[in-house]
């Protein structure tokens, strides 16, 4: 029992000296909503993100999630206005009305990647991330616990 209380004290310790950042993201081109969670560890991190939209074509609806896991690279942790770059590997569905319209192929494929850009302002998390692939932009904001 002694063991599992240093133990539990430990990881309390270790979580209290990283930072977890919960945002709200929204994409421009399919209005779509969704959250991510950011793990800051010293000048590099992990983030996950989920997200849902609609795109309005000319012939229907096409429904789209996205789900994404990445990383990002801090240039200098201790500055705390401190601008930083991501890469993350995107996973979408897609379902609705018909997808083959005259689009191009590449933009149905179910794997994608992101590369983004972002900043703290004291405990405010600003970021924006684009997906050349699909052209699509997504804005996260959110703030650090």
């Amino acid at each position: 029992m002694k063991k599992l209380i240093y133990l539990l004290l430990f990881i309390s310790l270790n979580c209290a000296a990283q930072k977890n950042i919960i945002s709200a993201s929204y994409q421009v081109i399919d209005k779509g909503y969704g959250l991510r969670y950011d793990r800051i560890i010293d000048n590099y991190g992990f983030y996950g993100s989920a997200s849902t939209g609609n795109y309005d074509l000319l012939n229907g609806t096409v429904s789209h999630a996205r789900y994404c896991l990445g990383t990002f690279y801090k240039f200098n942790p201790s500055y705390q206005r401190n601008l930083y770059f991501s890469f993350g590997l995107a996973y979408n569905q897609f379902w609705g009305e018909d997808k083959l319209l005259n689009i191009s192929k590449e933009t149905w494929e179910p794997i994608s990647m992101e590369f983004g850009v972002g900043n703290y302002f004291g405990r405010i998390h600003v970021a924006c991330r684009y997906d050349f692939q699909r052209n699509e932009a997504t804005f996260d904001l959110g703030f650090i616990l």
